[in-house]
């Protein structure tokens, strides 16, 4: 019965909401013929391209093909989860979302609204108030502080930052406009001594920070404390309450909801504090928001991710901020963000960065930063002295670690090198070794073994190269061999000269363009003729019988040999263009690069040469 009571509630709700007056608050609607008309919110354009169909109340964009009815437009216009987008509706449409799980009356779920509003109003008339207390005697050393800050009025009055004024100030206050101790205590706004019962305000003679959620409503307090003293923390929030739970929230999150209305968000930069946060906002970095100090959790990864699939992490450049970095990342990268890392001056904070460099010069920061697993690689480099064995050892096995935590084989493959070149260890080993990783059968001792006695793994010995070289060669030659003896397997769908290397690829080129014209005995000849190394074509025409001894099968053994040399050369070109990535610093030629290193992969993988 309640389903039954809930589906008719949504039948209603998408009833009573006009999806042309919602998009409307959005967008420039304009009618054309039977439907409505405006440029896209979803993603930037010219010319508009969503189609709003005001009958069947839903609609349709035809240039980033994004669509869906009423409820759709509003989850992504105002960056919500569904129930989220519904209750926001239902209020606009003075209706009252049904609890169909909870066993609530309908009295009780009145009455918990009723509280919850309470507590918004009480909450908000506390930001008033601090806020105004800026303007009073009271707030000298306050006002100094923001003004050594930097801070202009409007930039104040846009964060409503106030001042808290003694332990009194606020309870008396608050009691004066008719709100109960009890209401303050779970607004959180003040809490009670144990030894005495008294009850005070926590943030007391802190500049305070309004701590806003995505609806626009004060839930919470941060303060800066004006004392420089031992036992006092530099920054203290308000207790957890029904409200506020800071793992659910970030600081500035209501001015990246106001900036996503007006259209998409490149982009999301997340860092530590509220200072940080006013300081990038005044310098136009507006998609900025703080995780207040804290690691970052799963729901604010996930809120993050409803305004923007590209995250850059910016946090303070001592020690402590790379380890929250750390924490945040795989977090991030978990719920679907392209993570970037921006690296600032040792001790630098992005406030700071602004001050002495400007804009400009935190945009140079943020084009530099880097992507989430050469970062993680960068860090491991840095925690090790690579002048003994040992330290290499613990730095692979880590680094081996972070390789295999990479689902997507490609991006796997750009890593490997850059882990190779600086542990001074054999590509190929170190990608045995990832693979044993994700096949739960790695040993970190075995690595740490091979690394301190084996010297062929650190580098690769010159023999090897020789046998690899030789394998080669001998592919070739039969190739050759193959082709100017005219067998019926022996063809080429396009020019493949790329496979083979010196005197062997002039020969190919010749019987090339000869077997067009001769075949059997006149082609041997020509050949002969033509090649000013005679005992080089002797070598090639007389190769076959050598080589094929032990095959059953000289068309298996010749695919076999063109494998070969066509995985030499793809393996060639890999690593010619993740030399060329790890060199590139432009985003989009990077991703361009990626794409052709995954054709390759797939062709490795795939183990085929009849596209040759």
């Amino acid at each position: 019965m309640e389903k039954d009571y809930f589906n008719d509630f949504m039948t209603e709700l998408k009833q009573k909401s006009d999806i042309v007056a919602i998009a409307s608050k959005y967008a420039n609607l304009e009618r054309k013929g039977r439907y409505y008309w405006c440029r896209c919110p979803f993603h930037g354009e010219k010319t508009p391209s969503l189609c709003i169909n005001d009958i069947d109340n839903f609609f349709y964009c035809y240039g980033c093909h994004t669509g869906g009815n009423v409820i759709t437009f509003v989850m992504k216009i105002e960056s919500l989860s569904f129930m989220e987008a519904v209750r926001l509706l239902a209020s606009w449409a003075n209706m009252e979302v049904p609890e169909t799980n909870s066993g609530k009356s309908s009295e009780s779920i009145e009455k918990a609204k009723q509280r919850k509003d309470r507590l918004l109003s009480l909450l908000k008339e506390t930001a008033i108030h601090y806020h105004n207390n800026l303007k009073t005697e009271n707030a000298v050393l306050a006002n100094e502080y923001l003004k050594k800050r930097q801070l202009e009025e409007n930039t104040i009055n846009k964060f409503g930052l106030g001042y808290s004024i003694g332990y009194q100030d606020l309870p008396e206050y608050l009691t004066q406009k008719g709100f109960t101790i009890e209401e303050m205590l779970s607004a959180g706004v003040i809490k009670k001594r144990e030894k005495d019962g008294k009850t005070y305000d926590p943030l007391a003679n802190r500049v305070i920070f309004p701590i806003i959620d995505i609806y626009g409503n004060v839930i919470a307090f941060g303060g800066r404390t004006l004392e420089s003293h031992p036992e006092f923390a530099k920054y203290l929030n308000t207790a957890e309450t029904e409200l506020f739970n800071k793992r659910n929230t970030l600081y500035a999150i209501n001015y990246l909801k106001k900036q996503r209305t007006k259209g998409p968000i490149p982009y999301v930069i997340v860092v530590e504090g509220y200072m940080d946060t006013i300081s990038l906002h005044r310098a136009d970095f507006t998609m900025t928001v703080a995780s207040m100090g804290t690691a970052l959790t799963q729901n604010q990864a996930k809120l993050i991710k409803r305004f923007a699939d590209k995250v850059y992490i910016c946090y303070d450049g001592d020690s402590a901020g790379q380890n929250a970095t750390l924490r945040g990342l795989d977090i991030l990268r978990e719920n679907g963000l392209d993570v970037f890392v921006v690296e600032l001056p040792d001790k630098f904070d992005p406030d700071d960065v602004i001050k002495s460099y400007g804009r400009e010069g935190y945009l140079k920061c943020l084009e530099s930063s880097l992507p989430l697993i050469e970062f993680k690689i960068k860090y491991l480099k840095s925690k090790y002295d690579f002048k003994n064995v040992d330290s290499r050892a613990k730095f692979l096995n880590e680094a081996i670690d972070v390789l295999s935590q990479i689902s997507n084989g490609v991006e796997r493959e750009l890593y490997i090198p850059m882990v190779s070149e600086l542990s001074s260890t054999n590509i190929d080993f170190i990608r045995r070794e990832v693979d044993k990783k994700i096949d739960g059968k790695y040993n970190s001792e075995e690595v740490s073994k091979g690394l301190s006695t084996v010297s062929q793994v650190v580098t690769v010995p010159e023999n090897e190269i020789e046998v690899e070289d030789d394998k080669v060669i001998r592919a070739e030659k039969y190739i050759l061999y193959s082709l100017i003896h005219s067998k019926p397997y022996a063809h080429f769908k396009n020019n493949a000269e790329f496979l083979f290397s010196g005197k062997r690829k002039d020969f190919y080129n010749l019987v090339e363009l000869k077997k067009s014209a001769l075949s059997g005995i006149e082609l041997l000849q020509s050949v002969y003729d033509s090649f000013d190394d005679n005992s080089f074509v002797a070598d090639i025409v007389n190769f076959g019988a050598v080589s094929a001894e032990d095959t059953s099968s000289e068309n298996k053994y010749y695919k076999d040999c063109l494998w070969v040399l066509y995985k030499n050369f793809l393996e060639k070109e890999q690593s010619r263009l993740l030399s060329e990535y790890e060199k590139e610093i432009d985003i989009l030629k990077r991703n361009k690069i990626t794409e052709k290193i995954h054709e390759i992969t797939q062709k490795l993988k795939n183990k085929s040469v009849e596209e040759l």
